[in-house]
């Protein structure tokens, strides 16, 4: 893994929701009729320096920041030594099964004859 600055988001200071209500006149197919407003300035996602500098002109900014320092101390954290993955239950296709004799009981139904791994 290694660190990449993009894609990031940013937002503006001056963002605001789009508003949507619905109108009580129907259209003649007995659809309802919707109005609104479209959201103002909303966040951004930006894909290189360009895009950035072109929002940031725009009054665009960035919430917090990404270093590649940050990036390999946050990587470099062990797990825990003391974990231990839990692998039932589980779901098979669409059943959920909580031990490995109900799987295997599931598994010539499903056209499976694999062992649980």
């Amino acid at each position: 893994m290694e660190h990449n600055e993009y894609p990031k988001h940013m937002h503006h200071p001056h963002s605001q929701r789009g508003k949507t209500e619905k109108v009580e006149e129907y259209l003649s197919d007995k659809k309802a009729n919707w109005q609104g407003t479209p959201d103002k300035y909303p966040p951004v996602l930006v894909y290189n320096v360009d895009q950035e500098e072109q929002h940031r002109a725009q009054g665009y900014y960035t919430i917090g920041s990404s270093s590649p320092e940050a990036f390999a101390q946050a990587a470099a954290i062990p797990p825990a030594p003391d974990y231990i993955p839990e692998e039932y239950p589980k779901w098979v296709g669409d059943k959920l099964v909580h031990s490995a004799e109900e799987e295997r009981e599931l598994a010539p139904k499903r056209g499976r004859q694999k062992e649980p791994s």
